[in-house]
């Protein structure tokens, strides 16, 4: 198959501590691995709390917190909604199971198989390569998106503050920066107008960011973003950004 070992790894990894994460001391956690026609087909079952059949539709949206509370909690549930935009990614599919509360869950992920060898050189045709800073401080939603950007065949800086991201900007030069808005320092506007005075629009800089509404999209352009994305994003809404800026000469002087 074509693949990221890496990402792929990182489903299976998901999966598992969700389901860990909802099993009791001593119930048994299950992982299989078949091919079923043309598709490899990977299932974790556990014995755990189950599933709703209501939640089945939505548990892998992003920020929506995974199966049923009172086990002390579960984050964000970003978790699933990553494993599921990773197999998209590559072009794979994945759902949950469940015959309700108490009765435990399984998780199906499937991806294409081919009948010849293919070269290993990533999933994705790639336009442009773009070197990317991104500022972000939660662990869960920098880890997917790094992982997206990633997948795409792009190089991440990493920045878990306003001032550090400023920082790797000025010293890394990339040719697009990913700002969240809220960060534990300052917050994205000031980082974008910091960016701004000093090296003007050379480099495009894109609010990644939860905030939605029509004010802050406009206090964003404002501040000096040339996009402004609204989490959970689309990669595919990302990944043309990016590719818009890498052939536009003056990258950085639009506002859309």
């Amino acid at each position: 198959m074509l693949g990221d070992p890496a990402r792929l790894e990182q489903v299976v990894t998901n999966l598992l501590n969700n389901a860990i994460r909802h099993s009791a001391a001593g119930l048994k956690v299950v992982v299989t691995a078949e091919r079923f026609g043309g598709r490899a087909r990977v299932t974790v079952t556990d014995e755990g709390e189950g599933i709703a059949p209501d939640r089945l539709q939505t548990i892998f949206e992003l920020f929506n917190r995974t199966r049923e509370p009172g086990n002390g909690g579960s984050g964000l549930g970003l978790g699933l909604g990553i494993a599921r935009r990773i197999v998209a990614g590559h072009e794979g599919s994945i759902r949950a199971e469940s015959e309700g509360p108490g009765r435990g869950a399984r998780f199906i992920f499937e991806l294409p198989l081919f009948d010849k060898p293919v070269r290993a050189d990533g999933t994705h045709t790639q336009v442009g390569k773009a070197r990317v800073v991104l500022i972000e401080d939660q662990p869960d939603a920098c880890d997917m998106a790094t992982s997206l950007l990633q997948m795409r065949g792009h190089e991440v800086i990493v920045a878990r503050s306003g001032s550090d991201g400023i920082s790797a900007i000025l010293e890394q030069r990339p040719d697009i920066a990913l700002v969240d808005i809220s960060l534990p320092d300052i917050d994205g506007y000031a980082v974008a107008r910091d960016i701004r005075a000093r090296l003007g629009t050379v480099i495009p800089l894109i609010a990644l960011t939860g905030l939605g509404q029509p004010e802050d999209v406009k206090r964003s352009h404002e501040a000096g973003f040339v996009r402004h994305l609204t989490k959970p994003f689309d990669i595919e809404d990302l990944e043309s950004v990016i590719q818009e800026f890498l052939q536009t000469p003056d990258r950085g002087s639009g506002v859309g």
